[in-house]
């Protein structure tokens, strides 16, 4: 049986940091297969790209991949263009086998079955085992056939569509094979580019925004002796970029700091890789912080998600403020860039609230920062409470909230749009700090004064950029705010201070055009 692995990955990196070129995902379900007496009838295509290539390119690598089987990950990013190649599926290989799974298929997607009848089967949740079992069932026909295969939705020969309920989480996770230990990843893939490595699954968190867990609440973790083999395989073939890709990977502060004291001595030995991770930064200690920083973590990803204690609360989060904040200032301390997270709809929060949240982490000593639009996933709390709190969203992917009882659709408008021009103009960030201090203003109000009365052409630009249009518009959107700042703000100053600020805003727009065409030049030519 031929199978083709179609990955269709996010290319909202940041410039100048490698592009997936392998799917760790397939790479586990393939790693999971090698047991399985079948394993020698397949035969295995991995197609990847990104949600920038057209359907054209991706339904011409298909016909030429000519496969029995098709399966395709399912993420909120893709999952528009993923809807799209299963209509022109059915119309051209009615035959073909499709199977779907990833976090955009839940228990909740019959109707992605009903609405497309290319596809015949569907895996809910961690994928390995339900993966393996109903090509196992496909090869060799056992009795009870696909009604006893947990975890999947499957479609009978009259059309009917069955779910077979949840699958047990698979624990110990070590049951799983690895893909790198087993030579399924090529070194070429990782050389130079970006490597992956998942070393548990779970989350300590239950954040009502998030569907990561998929309705597990455990968190599991790969054992370290194989978690440091598969480290070490990696390093070996000198990746540019590690992604550590625990939702936390900071849940288990002993371990967590073990794997970075390995990491740490490749660096000493003359190694340089960046390594990249998502950590609660709430319960970050000086001396893990201090470790990421030997182990060359470049970049530290830190959700604040919102200050508002009403909305904090109704998030279920955990949230320590001095111990969050401190973890900023052991960022800078040890050389690591901090991107703080924020999302403006939270239930619970406010436009005035989510101002007030800005202020304060747009003020931290850090470069870096995202904006991030609430969306109301799949699976999630708020997506089960959705009457509850008023959300109204998008009955598309990404389901980005409209409005809700906290928020009018006007406020949600302007956000995105103060979310947008913020992030193109981050560049300016230091400029701005000085200069609303000096007119004694908070870090929001020069931007929603600048939104009164700039007109943004039609339909907009997209951010991060996507096509030379949108890089064409945002660099004249910073020609238009410095204009605006001149005139409205920096008049305001004395001599020698207005112009020396205007200076050090006019190279900061330099900077904002610089990293424009780096977005663009990164999704044109993936590293």
């Amino acid at each position: 049986m031929r199978l083709t692995c179609l990955a269709i990955h996010s290319a909202d990196n940041y410039p100048g940091m490698p592009q997936w070129r392998f799917s760790l995902a397939f790479a586990y379900l393939q790693a999971a297969l090698t047991p399985s007496p079948c394993y020698e009838r397949l035969s295995f295509t991995h197609l990847n790209f990104y949600e920038y290539h057209t359907d054209a390119t991706i339904q011409a690598a298909l016909r030429e991949s000519q496969p029995d089987l098709l399966a395709i990950s399912c993420y909120v990013w893709n999952f528009n263009q993923v809807q799209r190649l299963l209509h022109g599926l059915q119309q051209e290989w009615p035959q073909l086998l499709v199977v779907l799974g990833g976090p955009e298929i839940s228990a909740d997607s019959q109707w992605v079955m009903e609405r497309y009848p290319a596809v015949k089967f569907m895996v809910v949740g961690e994928g390995e085992i339900t993966f393996r079992t109903l090509l196992e069932t496909l090869l060799t026909p056992e009795e009870g056939g696909y009604g006893t295969i947990k975890g999947l939705f499957w479609r009978s020969r009259e059309g009917e569509i069955h779910y077979n309920g949840p699958a047990p989480m698979i624990d110990p996770l070590d049951a799983l094979p690895s893909p790198y230990l087993l030579g399924l990843i090529p070194p070429a893939a990782i050389q130079q580019g970006l490597a992956p490595l998942e070393t548990q699954r779970g989350c300590i968190l239950d954040c009502a925004f998030c569907n990561y867990q998929k309705g597990f609440k455990n968190v599991r973790y790969f054992a370290l002796p194989r978690v440091m083999a598969e480290l070490a395989w990696i390093l070996q073939q000198h990746p540019r970029q590690l992604y550590l890709m625990d939702p936390a990977f900071n849940s288990n502060r002993r371990r967590a700091a073990q794997i970075l004291q390995v990491i740490a001595h490749h660096r000493q030995q003359g190694m340089r890789v960046q390594v990249n991770a998502e950590m609660i930064p709430d319960i970050l200690t000086p001396e893990l912080m201090r470790l990421c920083g030997e182990a060359g973590m470049g970049i530290l990803e830190m959700g604040v998600q919102s200050l508002t204690p009403t909305a904090v609360a109704t998030m279920r989060r955990y949230r320590n403020e001095e111990k969050l904040f401190r973890a900023f200032d052991l960022a800078k301390e040890n050389r690591i860039i901090a991107v703080p997270q924020i999302i403006f709809g939270l239930p619970g929060d406010s436009l005035a609230g989510f101002l007030a949240t800005f202020d304060r982490v747009y003020a931290l000593a850090t470069p870096e920062l995202d904006i991030l639009h609430l969306l109301v996933l799949p699976g999630t709390h708020y997506r089960q409470q959705a009457e509850h709190y008023g959300l109204v969203y998008e009955d598309h992917p990404p389901y980005a909230l409209l409005a809700s009882h906290d928020f009018s659709r006007e406020e949600i408008t302007l956000l995105r749009r103060f979310a947008k021009v913020v992030l193109v103009l981050l560049p300016m960030k230091e400029a701005m700090l000085h200069l609303c201090q000096e007119l004694v203003l908070p870090p929001h109000q020069p931007f929603l004064k600048f939104l009164e009365g700039w007109r943004e052409e039609k339909p907009g630009f997209h951010w991060p950029v996507h096509q030379e249009e949108d890089r064409r518009q945002a660099v004249a959107m910073v020609g238009v705010f410095l204009d605006f700042l001149q005139k409205n703000l920096l008049s305001l100053l004395p001599e020698p201070r207005q112009s020396a600020l205007h200076e050090q805003f006019r190279r900061a727009a330099k900077r904002c055009a610089i990293l424009l065409s780096a977005h663009l030049l990164t999704r044109r030519n993936p590293l």
